[in-house]
């Protein structure tokens, strides 16, 4: 007598597992990448609002002499912080995980306000590389005739340095390197240098004020 086969040999079966898994990996891999996109056109979307805030009202904000405060308070009263923000153990982070400060000093002689952001558990180093490339893109673009200083600190094992450009009008741009005059390039090797040599990376904008 013979007898219909009925189903799919164990041979079938693995086989068609496998393709599942492997559309599986295939589809977390697309969607991993889709979120780190999603969550660094955010971050950099709030950090230009941030910066164009930190631009309009800096100088109108009075802080002590001989003293330096943060202006986020200020700002959050002011109901200024950018949306998708939240504050967590006393600091402001954005969507990508960045620990922002935004600061002003006057112990120096002229007023100085210091916009900072730290990346903080960010493993993906081509979200932090395009972070700091699109940031220092956008600080050369609007404002880079009121610039103080950008600079990328990166701290390696026991030792750490700066990497700095100056604003226009600021500085002579004969003994230092300008903003204005650093190419896209440069922006990028230096970003990713920084970046992918960096333990703990952050950048800081500085403006003078009046």
């Amino acid at each position: 007598m013979k007898f219909n086969e009925l189903g799919r040999s164990m041979v079938e079966m693995l086989g068609v597992l496998a393709i599942i898994g492997v559309l599986s990996v295939g589809a977390l891999s697309g969607y991993s990448t889709a979120m780190n996109k999603y969550k660094l056109n955010k971050h950099l979307q709030q950090i230009s609002l941030l910066l164009n805030i930190t631009y309009v009202y800096y100088e109108n904000i009075v802080i002590p002499a001989g003293e330096q405060s943060s202006l986020l308070p200020y700002f959050q009263k002011m109901n200024l912080i950018p949306d998708g923000m939240v504050w967590k153990n006393g600091y402001l982070y954005d969507s990508l995980g960045c620990r922002i400060s935004v600061y002003k000093s006057v112990n120096t002689p002229s007023k100085t306000v210091y916009i900072g952001v730290r990346y903080e558990n960010i493993s993906d180093k081509s979200v932090l590389i395009q972070s700091c490339v699109q940031i220092l893109n956008l600080v050369k673009e609007y404002y880079n005739t009121s610039l103080h200083r950008f600079y990328m600190l990166q701290i390696a094992s026991n030792s750490s340095s700066y990497v700095s450009f100056f604003g226009d009008g600021v500085v002579n741009c004969s003994q230092n390197i300008c903003m204005k005059d650093v190419s896209p390039a440069t922006i990028t090797q230096t970003c990713t240098e920084t970046m992918n040599n960096a333990t703990e990376p952050s950048i800081s904008i500085g403006f003078y004020g009046t």
